[in-house]
């Protein structure tokens, strides 16, 4: 039964972050990281000062903030987006396995999106989930309970070194039909 409740949506990744993310994650970095914009060099001032909107992503390893314009492409070297260990196959079986509807949203048949937003670390775990898009509290509640107990992911990678990225996870709660009663 519990199959039916879960219709998978993924890969909203780092890249869809807010502007207003990226300033935090600049601001937020560790004291004396070298700042590289496009792989280029600059201080962190400037990197405070650029406009936000033009940031694609934006990684934080333990001595240096990378950030990459839209206009900068990776390319498949460079980059690796984090990911559920297994793929999105093993993250669909765990929420199918894992999602419980909660009982007091069944009378109001409350369907759609919660938008769960997180960071892996370099070193793979979840760190402050929150949720951006919300249905109902319990609801809100059952989406961050799930993700709380997620194993650890794979962290992302630029140019081999393994960084902190931001992800926001889109779960999908359908409210489950009544059970008809069978005829005798």
């Amino acid at each position: 039964m519990k199959k039916l409740l879960f219709i998978p949506f993924m890969a909203l990744t780092a890249t869809l972050a807010f502007a207003e993310d990226w300033a935090a994650t600049i601001n937020d970095a560790p004291d004396g990281a070298k700042y590289l914009i496009n792989g280029k060099s600059v201080k962190k001032a400037v990197a405070q000062e650029m406009d936000m909107a033009t940031v694609e992503s934006v990684t934080i390893s333990n001595d240096s903030v990378m950030i990459y314009t839209k206009v900068h492409q990776l390319s498949e070297g460079e980059k690796q987006e984090a990911h559920y260990p297994g793929g999105k196959e093993a993250l669909d079986a765990f929420f199918a396995e894992n999602l419980v509807y909660p009982e007091a949203d069944k009378p109001n048949k409350i369907n759609g999106y919660v938008v769960v937003k997180f960071m892996i670390s370099s070193e793979g775990r979840i760190v402050s989930p929150e949720v951006v898009r919300s249905l109902s509290p319990t609801i809100d509640a059952e989406a961050l309970r799930l993700v709380n107990m997620m194993p650890d992911w794979v962290p992302g990678y630029v140019s081999g070194q393994a960084v902190t990225s931001i992800y926001q996870l889109p779960i999908l709660f359908k409210c489950p039909k009544p059970e008809k009663p069978t005829k005798k």
